[in-house]
């Protein structure tokens, strides 16, 4: 599988630091971490056109399809999360452009 980004089926082309978040939510009593199953997922990029924000700003709020990193093996081919919760969606605009753009996602593993 290629190594592309998109969500519900359209190519994001500028992600360029996609990062997952671990949040432990308690210990066992051997020490041992406890993960939630719904895991944080943020893509930055540090330049996007307009009309690709747009398009991922309309998403903000609702559940979406995504093929990013796999959580597991985060240097391997991509795979595709189903029911994503699109958190938020944050940019700069300046001009035709948005700078500084951060997608957060909520993934269940």
């Amino acid at each position: 599988m290629a190594k592309v980004h998109s969500v519900n089926g359209f190519t994001i082309n500028y992600i360029g630091q996609p990062n997952w978040i671990d949040r432990p939510v308690g210990k066992l009593l051997t020490g041992e971490q406890i993960k939630n199953r719904w895991r944080g997922h943020t893509w930055a990029s540090n330049v996007m056109t307009v009309s690709e924000f747009n398009n991922l700003y309309t998403l903000e709020g609702t559940k979406a399809t995504i093929v990013t990193t796999d959580y597991s093996s985060r240097n391997s081919d991509y795979i595709t999360y189903y029911g994503a919760e699109v958190k938020r969606v944050t940019g700069t605009h300046d001009g035709p452009r948005f700078l500084d753009v951060q997608i957060e996602f909520l993934v269940r593993i």
